[in-house]
């Protein structure tokens, strides 16, 4: 929505901000503090979380990307340990993986109030697709996302998130060992109507959402905690 700031987006536009002024472009100390500030300002004491977006109270582990990012380049945390612990904490777990986008009581987004846009194949327009409830976005589990945000609070000294890890990685390859995009969390009829794939187990995805490279992040973070 207008006006509405994402977690994740402003996590990533702080470290982006200081990469660019380390790079000796023309960025000033109160940008990095202002990006900061908003940055840190998106966790809600009362909620007990980072929220995922400013002008909603949905909860996800992708809000910690930010901090993560800070740590492993710079050492330097961006949130407070109470924080990202608590932020931690809030999310939603399953044997599966960790959703990664719930609203607050720990349900899933309703699917027409989260779209995702794509190009109709016939003619091109683009179209938002609502998404069920534990595909994709709205509830499926993301590993990057996922482990980036217990990496944050290991690095925070929540070294409960060491083994929570170790959990994840293994939820990643327990039904089909590739890594993948994403992992459907909940047994949703709905999801038949958005992917042609479905049905397929729990704790996988399509095929053609396997395969993932990106998930190789998680050897290259991991190499900082062995020093």
């Amino acid at each position: 929505p207008v006006g509405a700031v994402s977690a994740y987006n402003q996590g990533l536009y702080v470290v982006a901000l200081q990469a660019c002024q380390k790079l000796g472009l023309p960025v000033a100390n109160d940008q990095i503090a202002a990006a900061l500030a908003m940055y840190q300002g998106l966790y809600d004491p009362q909620l007990g979380y980072v929220r995922w977006l400013s002008t909603q109270t949905y909860k996800g582990p992708d809000v910690l990307a930010g901090d993560a990012l800070s740590l492993f380049l710079w050492n330097k945390p961006l949130l407070s340990d109470t924080a990202v612990r608590n932020t931690l904490n809030a999310q939603v777990r399953t044997q599966y993986g960790m959703e990664v986008l719930a609203q607050q009581n720990g349900t899933s987004v309703p699917a027409d109030q989260f779209l995702t846009l794509t190009n109709n194949p016939t003619t091109g327009a683009v179209e938002g697709i609502p998404e069920p409830g534990g595909w994709y976005q709205n509830g499926g589990s993301w590993l990057l996302w996922e482990f980036l945000a217990e990496y944050s609070a290991l690095r925070h000294g929540d070294f409960a998130a060491l083994q929570e890890i170790q959990q994840s990685i293994a939820a990643e390859v327990a039904v089909t060992p590739l890594s993948k995009e994403f992992k459907v969390t909940i047994n949703n009829p709905a999801i038949g109507s958005v992917d042609p794939a479905w049905p397929y187990p729990l704790g996988s995805c399509g095929l053609d959402r396997q395969g993932f490279g990106w998930n190789t992040a998680l050897a290259t973070f991991l190499s900082t905690l062995q020093h």
